[in-house]
């Protein structure tokens, strides 16, 4: 965890230095909309989360070309992923580590990511997650590729190729490839 400011003021979080405006939401909460997807349109809840990810990832374009210009000096996809995971991490979306690279794909390993450890919270979700395979992690699949699509301009593709349920630890694999 990196040791950084938050500061609150006139309702409005920041945090370190820049100016960005930030909101937090408990685990609970950020479950029960992940969820709410699934109530609606069944396991065809994969398609709008992976949507919405990606357009939440184009917004975290400007904290990451910041974060690129300060440490990164070649823009090749396996560095652009490590900033990319790294500040999920900050953000709270667990920790993220490459799992596998090839010329065609890398497979992240996601720990904790909320959209599976969230599933703790929602009534009936984490049983079947447990005795199935079903995906959940759209959300953050999403988010990598809308991040990596903006830095890097060109079109990739992330999905949820396993989750794991490990006592305490949940993870997502992620498969990133380019389309």
């Amino acid at each position: 965890m990196v040791a950084t400011s938050i500061r609150l003021s006139e309702g409005e979080l920041r945090i370190g230095e820049g100016n960005e405006r930030y909101i937090l939401i408990p685990m609970r909460a950020y479950a029960e909309i992940v969820a709410s997807f699934f109530d609606l349109v069944g396991v065809a809840a994969g398609g709008p989360l992976y949507y919405l990810g990606k357009r939440i990832g184009h917004g975290l374009v400007e904290e990451l070309e910041n974060r690129l210009r300060e440490g990164v000096t070649r823009r090749e996809l396996t560095d652009v992923i490590m900033v990319v995971a790294k500040l999920f991490e900050e953000l709270g979306f667990g920790t993220i580590e490459v799992n596998a690279v090839d010329k065609t794909r890398i497979i992240l390993k996601m720990k904790n990511p909320p959209s599976l450890a969230g599933t703790r919270y929602v009534q009936g979700i984490f049983d079947k997650l447990k005795s199935s395979n079903m995906h959940v992690c759209y959300l953050e699949a999403g988010m990598i590729a809308g991040s990596l699509e903006k830095i890097l301009g060109k079109r990739f593709r992330a999905r949820e190729v396993e989750s794991k349920i490990d006592g305490d630890s949940m993870y997502c694999f992620i498969e990133v490839t380019e389309v």
